[in-house]
């Protein structure tokens, strides 16, 4: 009779299964289950922290980019904080920002497509022409402006990669406006709830520092835009 293969790190155990990376037999309190089903030890798993997003790696991703997006929001609105957390902060910022804008565009050309059938045209042009500037806003200069606040609040370690970063996957939830309007008016706070958690996660910070990241930064900017605004109206009225 054949004797049931031992645990290599535990031998009086029987193995459950091969580790996916270094392949060694281990029982199951040795192995630990990604998020993409991979089955690792807890040696592999210390010694590779991370578990890039498949947008992260569209490059070597075999499956086309069309899959790389689908699972990537899955992955990012199933399970934010592990996912964020073990994603690389110092990945491509650019990648993700690219991320973020098909997601935007997804939702925007959606919900345009579906307002036409209904002949709503006023809202298609709002929602056309207000996808270009929110955009702007929200990928590039808040992360900005989260990266100064969070520069001067925690420390010298934040970057502005990691925020780059946050600000393009925290508009997953954009790909789910299915619903006209509606759908993208309900899908927004939960954007702003997922940046949160991504700038926690990305920058490995608290929830104190994240709060005052994604709470200030706004503030700030818009009250320097609007003084700004109102500098050019009194030099116009009295330049």
């Amino acid at each position: 009779m054949t004797s049931a293969p031992c645990c290599a790190n535990h031998p009086d155990r029987t193995a459950a299964a091969p580790c996916s990376r270094c392949h060694k037999l281990v029982c199951p309190d040795c192995l630990t289950v990604q998020l993409d089903g991979e089955f690792v030890c807890g040696a592999c798993s210390r010694r590779f922290p991370y578990l890039p997003l498949p947008w992260d790696e569209l490059a070597s991703w075999r499956h086309g980019a069309p899959r790389a997006f689908a699972r990537s929001v899955r992955r990012v609105l199933a399970h934010p904080l592990k996912t964020l957390d073990q994603a690389r902060p110092d990945a491509s910022g650019l990648q993700a920002i690219t991320f973020g804008v098909l997601a935007l565009v997804l939702a925007a050309a959606l919900n345009v497509a579906l307002l036409a059938l209904f002949g709503d045209r006023d809202t298609m042009t709002l929602i056309a022409l207000a996808s270009i500037p929110f955009g702007l806003w929200w990928l590039l200069v808040l992360p900005l402006g989260e990266w100064v606040v969070l520069r001067l609040a925690v420390g010298a370690r934040c970057t502005l990669r990691a925020q780059l970063r946050a600000s393009g996957y925290s508009l997953a939830p954009l790909a789910l406006a299915f619903v006209p309007v509606v759908g993208i008016l309900v899908l927004l706070p939960c954007c702003a709830l997922l940046r949160l958690i991504a700038c926690r996660q990305l920058q490995r910070i608290g929830w104190d520092g994240a709060l005052v990241a994604t709470v200030m930064a706004p503030i700030v900017l818009i009250s320097v835009f609007m003084w700004l605004r109102l500098d050019v109206v009194i030099q116009a009225l009295f330049g």
